[in-house]
C-alpha cells in the first residue's frame, strides 16, 4: 500500500497581541479550526516562548497525493485569513 505524507511549515509574524497568553489564546483557536475542519495535525513547533513569532507545522497523510495537498492548502488559505498572523515563510516537506 502506498500513501503520502506532507509537511507544511509556517514561520509568522504576530500582530495585534502584547502576551504570550494572548498569541498562544489565538494559536490555540486556529489550530482547533484546522482540526475541526480537515483532517490534519497542527502545533505549534517554534517561537512558544515569544510573543511576536510563531511556526505552525501542519502534517498530512493519505493514500491521494492530491486530496492531501489540497487540504493543506486549505489551511494555508484559512491561515492567510487571521489577521493577526502574517506569514513570512512557507515551507513544503515530502516524507
Amino acid at each position: 500500500m502506498s500513501y503520502h505524507v506532507i509537511l507544511r511549515e509556517f514561520s509568522c509574524r504576530v500582530h495585534g497581541v502584547h502576551s504570550l497568553k494572548e498569541k498562544r489564546s489565538l494559536v490555540q483557536s486556529f489550530k482547533m479550526r484546522v482540526r475541526n475542519r480537515w483532517n490534519l495535525s497542527i502545533a505549534e513547533v517554534d517561537y512558544q516562548d515569544q510573543w511576536q513569532m510563531t511556526t505552525l507545522a501542519i502534517v498530512g497523510i493519505g493514500n491521494n497525493k492530491q486530496k492531501v495537498e489540497q487540504e493543506l492548502d486549505r489551511a494555508a488559505h484559512l491561515l492567510e485569513q487571521v489577521a493577526q498572523l502574517e506569514i513570512i515563510s512557507d515551507e513544503i516537506t515530502l516524507l
